[in-house]
């Protein structure tokens, strides 16, 4: 959602060409030189696992500039609903390494633009999240003058204690 839904509305304006893929090994990174990719963006790591290194150095070989994109640190506290399986996916090692390798990292506010650039020496740049608020899904379809105001919630079941500082 963070990279995909922008890049589209670009090339939908014709500013840029998209090439979406879902999944890329050091096997098929020759697709990016046919569909002629410049730069290639991901979300976090590119690929789970030792072969990470060897993808990103393969994309790089080609001429081809790394972004390493960011929205939430990689760190999670025990509490967090995806905490084991982050243990057992190894994510924070995976992450920190794609942004140690990454040509350029974005990310989403100041505060984890300070904790990046603790972990790479990449340029960091901060790009926030790009959510359409003009998609009907958030237009309200009727005032209620006489009610109380309510807050709905944007978000995945991961930022539930996010509400909690609204509390």
């Amino acid at each position: 959602h963070r990279l995909k839904a922008p890049f589209v509305w670009l090339a939908i304006k014709g500013k840029c060409r998209v090439f979406i893929l879902n999944g890329l090994d050091p096997a098929n990174v020759g697709i990016l030189l046919k569909e002629k990719v410049d730069e290639l963006w991901f979300n976090r790591i590119l690929y789970p696992g030792e072969l990470q290194a060897d993808t990103i150095a393969k994309v790089k070989r080609l001429g081809i500039k790394v972004v390493c994109d960011v929205d939430d640190h990689w760190e999670l506290p025990k509490g967090h609903i995806a905490y084991n399986a982050w243990i057992t996916y190894k994510m924070k090692e995976n992450i920190l390494q794609a942004l140690s390798l990454a040509d350029a990292v974005t990310c989403t506010h100041h505060r984890l633009k300070v904790e990046v650039e603790k972990v790479t020496k990449a340029p960091v740049s901060i790009i926030a999240n790009a959510i359409d608020h003009s998609d009907n899904q958030f237009s309200m379809v009727r005032n209620y003058p006489n009610k109380p105001l309510v807050f709905g919630w944007q978000g995945s079941a991961a930022h539930i204690h996010d509400i909690e500082v609204m509390s």
